[in-house]
């Protein structure tokens, strides 16, 4: 009788350790499958510091020039200024981003094109981004001495460790220019 008492025993003993543990494994992984991802983490940064408004973009939402003309003289601290028309054809009073295109250009942070277009909405390439972050971080004579655009800015950039776990994806997504803007704003700036 004794050993029957003890068989059961273990039996339930072994039961619970099965389920505590299958309880325990199943609770790490909700855990984790309910942190917030690192680029929530990089919107959320971003958001705080004024980079995103309430009307946050969709993750796989490409960047547009005109959009990145806003977040360049921003990080320049020039977002308030007002930019005169540089004489872009395509930018209008009616392009909502127009003063921002206007002093991004005036700073030499962006240029148009031959034709005489800036192309707002175009989406942007990952080169030019990483161009105009380095020209806002006045890294940009260390890139035109390693070769200019588009190799010495990216040379540059993967020298100050920006480019380390991007997705080199063209058109530039919102996912991974949070987290290039994330590495930008926790860059030294040269004076």
């Amino acid at each position: 009788m004794m050993n029957v008492w003890k068989k059961t025993i273990s039996v339930i003993t072994v039961c619970l350790m099965v389920f505590s543990s299958t309880a325990l494994l199943s609770t790490a992984a909700m855990a984790e499958e309910n942190a917030p991802s690192e680029v929530a983490i990089n919107y959320q940064t971003l958001w705080e510091l004024g980079f995103v408004d309430s009307e946050v973009p969709s993750y796989d939402d490409v960047i547009s020039r005109a959009r990145l003309a806003e977040i360049a003289v921003r990080l320049a601290g020039t977002e308030t200024a007002s930019g005169e028309s540089v004489g872009f054809r395509d930018v209008t009073a009616a392009v909502p981003e127009a003063n921002s295109i206007n002093l991004a250009a005036q700073m030499g942070l962006m240029s148009g094109y031959t034709d005489g277009t800036f192309r707002p909405n175009e989406a942007v390439t990952y080169p030019q981004a990483i161009k105009v972050m380095l020209m806002v971080l006045g890294y940009h004579v260390y890139a035109y001495q390693r070769g200019g655009y588009p190799n010495g800015f990216l040379s540059t950039a993967s020298g100050l460790g920006l480019l380390t776990g991007l997705d080199m994806v063209e058109p530039l997504t919102w996912d991974t220019f949070a987290e290039l803007l994330v590495d930008v704003i926790n860059t030294p700036v040269l004076k």
